[in-house]
């Protein structure tokens, strides 16, 4: 594993216990701060793909954290989940006890040829600078015509933030993760996942604007802002040649619905 991967698995450890606070205040007030609405806005992304699946279908979550997003969806579909990070894994079983978890990193997935129907891979992809092997595994576990939602961060973001990892990366800057990350274009999103062998391919966009730094000032301001900006935020969605401005690009990508892929014994 690359150095700068190894230390963001490092960083995703360390932080479970953020990450978890974080998304039981996101259960509470979706409004709190910049977080929690970013998560509001790519889990309306997610509902309306996974609407499309049957009841029963089998999903994974790849880089699942310590469970929220499993422990939700677990009712109505089949789950498994992975993640690099121990301490993740361990609060994700404690909150899936009935769900199938493994620690492994999305390069290397343990689980057969063609076994689910819908994979997540959220925010996973900003930590990979190849992130080709990554993809292919994803397409690897799909089914035929499976499904596969990834996000990824852009590189034009207004936050501006492509520009600040890059200072956070090399020097220790609080409130800032000390990781490098890497930021994609619309286009070049759509051409790593035609590349894993995905044969048809939608990038939303989500969540614009930067108030990320409004947090520093205020979470109460940013959440009475937030609540007046979503309508507005959701227009600009709408808007194609915005996407690459976005904070956040969901990709939607498929499977070709006929597999011509030999399987090899594993």
């Amino acid at each position: 594993m690359p150095t700068d991967q190894a230390r963001a698995v490092t960083v995703h450890q360390e932080q479970a216990g953020l990450f978890e606070a974080r998304y039981e205040q996101y259960e509470r007030d979706p409004f709190f701060d910049s977080f929690t609405y970013s998560r509001r806005k790519l889990e309306q992304v997610l509902t309306r793909y996974l609407g499309g699946l049957p009841d029963g279908a089998a999903l994974l979550d790849v880089g699942c954290g310590t469970g929220q997003l499993l422990r939700r969806l677990g009712g109505r579909f089949r789950c498994a989940g992975c993640d690099p990070a121990e301490e993740m894994i361990r609060r994700a079983r404690e909150r899936n006890p009935g769900i199938e978890l493994k620690m492994a990193a999305a390069e290397s997935l343990p689980y057969e040829d063609g076994s689910f129907d819908a994979v997540l891979c959220i925010e996973v992809m900003r930590y990979l600078a190849e992130p080709d092997p990554a993809l292919c595994e994803l397409a690897r576990v799909l089914r035929p015509g499976g499904l596969a939602l990834v996000t990824f961060a852009p590189l034009f973001s207004t936050t501006l933030y492509p520009l600040v990892n890059v200072v956070a990366a090399r020097a220790p800057i609080p409130g800032l993760t000390h990781v490098r990350q890497h930021f994609r274009t619309v286009r070049g999103t759509r051409r790593l996942l035609g590349r894993a062998g995905f044969t048809r391919v939608e990038v939303n966009a989500t969540y614009f604007g930067p108030f990320i730094y409004l947090n520093r000032v205020s979470r109460r301001a940013t959440g009475a802002v937030l609540r007046r900006w979503e309508p507005l935020d959701d227009r600009l969605a709408r808007v194609s040649v915005l996407g690459g401005l976005s904070n956040m690009l969901v990709a939607a990508a498929w499977t070709a619905a006929t597999s011509t892929r030999s399987r090899a014994p594993r």
